[in-house]
C-alpha cells in the first residue's frame, strides 16, 4: 500500500517537473517572449531542479548519495534569489527604479557567486553530514543554509509585492491581466508556504522552546505571512473602486489565490506540528500555481484559447453524455437478454442517436453554438482579439518608452497574429494617441485615452483614465494645425496654466498641464452629469427657478474667472458642465482672452474679435468693435438663461417678453444682460448674480 509520505514525495516531484517544463516553455519564447520572460524561465528551471534534487536526496538510502543530491539542490537554490529580483526588476524598470533596486540586483547576483565559491571550498558550511537513523536519513545542516532560505522566501515576497503594484500601474488592461496571472500562480505557493511554516516554526518555538534556527524561521515566515495577507486583503478591498469588470476580476483572482491557501497552510502546519504526519500538500499548491501561469502564458500567445477550451469542453461533455446514455441502455438490455450481442448493439444504437442532441446541448451549455455555427463570426471575433492584443502591446511599449527595444517582440506578434503593414501603421497611430505620459514620464502616471468627447475650433477633448488614481479625467489638446505654431503653442500653455489657477466650485478644476513636446495637454476633472446642452436637449426648457439656480452658480464661477484677469468668451450650454449634485461648472478655456496679451489668443494668434459661438456672441464682438471683455461674457450668460427659459438663444436686438410664470424682475434682469450697448449691461458677473437673487425673492 502506498504510504502518505510516498504520495507526498510523488506529488512534490511531479510539481517540480511541471515547474521545469514551465521554465523551458518560457525560455522558448524567442523574439515574442515578453519582457522578463527569459529570466522567469531561468528561475522556473532552477526552482524545479532545486525541488527535484532535494526530494531525491530525502528519498535515497545511501548517505553519500543523499549528501551529493542535497548539495546540488543547494547549488540551484543559490540562483533563485537573483532570478527572482531580476524578474521583479524587469517588471518595474520602466515605471521607476532607483538605488534600492540596483543594490538588490547586484547584492543577489554577488550572493550567488560567493555562495557557489563557498560550496566548492567549504561545503560543510551548508551541509555537515547525512546520517542513517531508525526512521531514515537525517541531514545536519550547516550555519549558512538557513540564511539562503531566508533570502529566497524574502525575494519571493518582493516579487509578489511588485506584481501587485504592476497590476495598478500597468499602461493597458491586457498587461495588467498578465501580471495578475503571474501573481496568482506564485501567490498560491507563497500563500500556503507562509501559512504552513509560520504555524510550524512559530508553534515549535512557542511550545517546544526556541532555538536560534527555529526562531529565525518563525520570524521570517510570520513576516511573509503578514506581507502576503496584506497584499491579498488590499487587492480585495481595491477591487470595488475599479472602473471595469476586467480589472475587478484580476484583483479578485490574485486576492483569492493568496488568501485561500494561507489558512489551509496554517491548519496543515499546526497538524504537522501536533501529529507529525509526513504528508505535505505544498506540491499540490505548487502544481496549481504552475497550471495557472501556464494557462496565462498560453492565453497570451493564443488569443483564441478560451474559445478552443470551450469547444473542446463542449465536445467532451457531449460525447460523454452520449456514451453514458449508451452504457445505461446496454445495462438495461442486459437484464432481459441472455447474451452480449443485443445489449452491445442496443447501447451503440442509443449512443449514436443521442450523440448529436448531446453535442448541441453541450454547445449551449458552454456557449459556443454561435462560434461553431457561424465560422465567419468566429473568425471576426478572433481577428478583433488579435488586433486588440497587438494594440495593447504597442500601447504598453509606448507607455514604457521602449518601442525601439521591443521591436523584435512586436515583429513576432505581427507574424503570429498576421498583422499587415497597413494595419500596423494604423494601429501605431492610434496607440500613440491613446497613451499620454506626465512630465516625469513614469508608467504609473499614464493617462489612457478612451474616447473623444468633442472637438471645437480650438481643440479636441478626450475621456481618459488616470491610472495613478484609478479614475476618469478629461484631456484637452489643441488641434494639429495649432500645434505646429511655436508662438501659439506657448500661448496655449500660458492660458491653460492661468486657467488652472482659478479655484472655484463653479469652475471645472484644471488639475495639470502637460507639455508633451508638440502637443500640450490640459488635464481636467470629469463630471458625470453631462452638460447643460444635454439637459436642454432632453427637456427642451427649464423651470425658471431651476434655470436661475444654475445660472447663479455660473455667474459666481465667472466672477472668479474675471478676478483672475481672464475673459472666457465662449460661455454656452455645451461649455457648462453639470456635476452629480446638479451644480454647473464653467469649462473650456480654449479661446479665453487675457488682457495682457493685447487681444491675442491660442486659437488664432490674431485679434479674434469674432471668436465664439453664434447666438451667444455679444453684438460688439460680432461687429468687430471689441475682442470681448467681462460684459461680453455677461451677455453670453444672459443668452444662456434666455435659452433655458424659452428653448432658443435670443435674436440680436429682440426684446425679452415674460412667458408662463417667469417673474417680471427676472425678465428685466435678462433684458439688461442682453443690452446691445455694453455700458447698459451689468458691470460685473457679481451684479448679475445679485439681480437674479432679487428676482427670486420678489
Amino acid at each position: 500500500m502506498v504510504s502518505v509520505a510516498t504520495l507526498s514525495d510523488a506529488v512534490a516531484l511531479l510539481s517540480a517537473i511541471a515547474v521545469i517544463l514551465l521554465g523551458i516553455s518560457a525560455l522558448r519564447g524567442g523574439p515574442a517572449r515578453p519582457r522578463g520572460g527569459f529570466v522567469f524561465g531561468l528561475f522556473a528551471a532552477a526552482w524545479g531542479l532545486h525541488v527535484i534534487f532535494g526530494n531525491l536526496g530525502s528519498a535515497v538510502s545511501d548517505p553519500g548519495t543523499a549528501a551529493s543530491l542535497l548539495l546540488i539542490s543547494l547549488a540551484a537554490l543559490f540562483l533563485l534569489p537573483y532570478f527572482l529580483i531580476e524578474f521583479a526588476y524587469a517588471q518595474k524598470r520602466r515605471s521607476g527604479v532607483g538605488v534600492l533596486w540596483t543594490s538588490l540586483r547586484w547584492s543577489t547576483g554577488l550572493l550567488a557567486i560567493v555562495s557557489a565559491g563557498i560550496l566548492i571550498v567549504r561545503p560543510e558550511l551548508y551541509l555537515q553530514e547525512v546520517t542513517a537513523t531508525a526512521t531514515g536519513l537525517a541531514a545536519t545542516w550547516g550555519p549558512l543554509r538557513a540564511p539562503l532560505v531566508y533570502i529566497f522566501f524574502a525575494s519571493f515576497g518582493v516579487v509578489i509585492w511588485t506584481l501587485a503594484g504592476v497590476m495598478r500601474e500597468s499602461p493597458t488592461p491586457r498587461t495588467a491581466e498578465r501580471a495578475a496571472v503571474l501573481a496568482s500562480g506564485l501567490g498560491l505557493y507563497i500563500g500556503f508556504t507562509s501559512g504552513f511554516y509560520a504555524a510550524f516554526y512559530g508553534g515549535w518555538a512557542l511550545f517546544w522552546g526556541p532555538n536560534e534556527s527555529n526562531l529565525l524561521f518563525a520570524l521570517l515566515f510570520v513576516g511573509l505571512l503578514i506581507v502576503s495577507a496584506t497584499i491579498g486583503v488590499r487587492l480585495w478591498l481595491e477591487r470595488a473602486s475599479l472602473p471595469t469588470e476586467r480589472e475587478r476580476r484580476s484583483h479578485r483572482l490574485v486576492a483569492l489565490a493568496i488568501l485561500i491557501p494561507l489558512p489551509w497552510g496554517l491548519l496543515e502546519g499546526s497538524l504537522r506540528l501536533a501529529f507529525t504526519p509526513r504528508f505535505n500538500s505544498v506540491g499540490l499548491w505548487r502544481l496549481a500555481g504552475v497550471a495557472v501561469i501556464a494557462y496565462g502564458l498560453v492565453r497570451w500567445r493564443d488569443i483564441a484559447l478560451g474559445e478552443r477550451i470551450r469547444k473542446m469542453g463542449s465536445i467532451a461533455a457531449g460525447a460523454g453524455s452520449a456514451t453514458g446514455a449508451g452504457v445505461a441502455a446496454g445495462a438495461v438490455l442486459s437484464l432481459a437478454a441472455t447474451g452480449l450481442a443485443i445489449p452491445v448493439l442496443g447501447g451503440l444504437t442509443v449512443a449514436s442517436i443521442s450523440l448529436l442532441p448531446s453535442l448541441k446541448g453541450a454547445r449551449k451549455l458552454f456557449r459556443v453554438e454561435e462560434e461553431i455555427a457561424d465560422p465567419v463570426t468566429f473568425e471576426e471575433v478572433r481577428y478583433e482579439k488579435r488586433i486588440d492584443a497587438y494594440r495593447a502591446a504597442l500601447e504598453a511599449a509606448i507607455a514604457r518608452e521602449s518601442l525601439s527595444e521591443e521591436e523584435p517582440f512586436l515583429a513576432a506578434l505581427r507574424e503570429e497574429y498576421e498583422i499587415s503593414e497597413a494595419e500596423d501603421r494604423v494601429l501605431r497611430y492610434y496607440a500613440r494617441n491613446a497613451v499620454v505620459l506626465t512630465r516625469e514620464g513614469e508608467v504609473k502616471d499614464t493617462y489612457e485615452k478612451l474616447r473623444i468627447l468633442g472637438e471645437g475650433g480650438a481643440g479636441r477633448t478626450w475621456l481618459a483614465r488616470d491610472r495613478a488614481r484609478d479614475r476618469l479625467v478629461v484631456l484637452k489638446e489643441p488641434l494639429p494645425r495649432w500645434q505646429l505654431e511655436e508662438d501659439l503653442h506657448k500661448r496655449f500653455l500660458e492660458e491653460a496654466r492661468l486657467a488652472a489657477t482659478v479655484d472655484h466650485p463653479n469652475v471645472v478644476n484644471v488639475e495639470e498641464v502637460l507639455d508633451e513636446g508638440s502637443s500640450p495637454i490640459i488635464v481636467m476633472e470629469h463630471l458625470e452629469g453631462g452638460s447643460l446642452d444635454d439637459l436642454l436637449r432632453n427637456r427642451g426648457v427649464l423651470g425658471w427657478r431651476e434655470a436661475v439656480r444654475i445660472l447663479h452658480g455660473v455667474l459666481k464661477g465667472l466672477q472668479a474667472v474675471h478676478d483672475r484677469g481672464i475673459i472666457h468668451r465662449d460661455i454656452k450650454p455645451s461649455n457648462l458642465l453639470i456635476d452629480d449634485e446638479g451644480r454647473a461648472k464653467i469649462a473650456d478655456f480654449g479661446i479665453a482672452l487675457c488682457p495682457r496679451q493685447q487681444g491675442k489668443t491660442a486659437i488664432d494668434g490674431e485679434s479674434a474679435q469674432t471668436a465664439g459661438t453664434l447666438g451667444y456672441i455679444a453684438p460688439e464682438v460680432r461687429d468687430g468693435c471689441s475682442p470681448g471683455d467681462e460684459r461680453s461674457d455677461i451677455y453670453a450668460c444672459g443668452a444662456v438663461l434666455f435659452e433655458c427659459l424659452y428653448g432658443t438663444p435670443p435674436s440680436h436686438g429682440g426684446s425679452v417678453v415674460a412667458d408662463n410664470d417667469v417673474p417680471v424682475a427676472l425678465e428685466q434682469a435678462i433684458s439688461k444682460a442682453l443690452a446691445h450697448d455694453p455700458a447698459r449691461r451689468f458691470a460685473s458677473a457679481r451684479a448679475f448674480a445679485q439681480a437674479l437673487e432679487g428676482s427670486v425673492k420678489r
